[in-house]
């Protein structure tokens, strides 16, 4: 009995579970990111395409914006940052410090 509440309990935590929005395809994360002093809530990468700012707990997550028909924005002017980093610079120092 016991171990069908925990399984209940698991199961019920795994629907009720926040899962981000996710548009129909795969969309790619931003062609940079901006540097962590950026406060902004929306950023335009230098592809043109505008991506959101998601997450909690101090972490940001940059989640595409879409439109109604859930295509994502793009065609935008870059926003202008200094020390934006390319998404593969930001997951080797990601690794580095998780390391």
């Amino acid at each position: 009995m016991r171990s069908a509440a925990g399984a209940l309990f698991a199961l019920c935590a795994c629907i009720a579970a926040p899962v981000p929005a996710q548009a129909q395809g795969s969309f790619a994360e931003p062609a940079e990111f901006p540097p962590q002093s950026y406060r902004g809530s929306q950023y335009v990468d230098s592809e043109g395409c505008v991506f959101v700012r998601a997450g909690s707990a101090g972490a940001t997550t940059w989640v595409p914006r879409v439109n109604r028909s859930r295509e994502q924005l793009c065609g935008f002017r870059p926003t202008a940052v200094q020390g934006a980093t390319t998404a593969d610079a930001s997951r080797r120092a990601a690794a580095i410090g998780s390391g």
